[in-house]
């Protein structure tokens, strides 16, 4: 099944090439590890601020 995610963010760990046995069929898997910011929660907390002060 294929995925697709659109994101920035940091590498936690170099991505690793596995290969797994799926009903019996050799598949390659990229294993990795991303961290992403939650944009939406600081630009709500950025506003939130700005309306408090001002």
């Amino acid at each position: 099944m294929s995925n697709v995610f659109v994101g920035k963010g940091n590498l936690g760990t170099a991505p690793t090439l596995k290969r797994v046995s799926v009903n019996g069929e050799d598949r390659a898997v990229c294993e990795l590890r991303v961290f992403l910011t939650n944009t939406a929660a600081m630009l709500r907390a950025r506003y939130s601020r700005a309306a408090a002060s001002g």
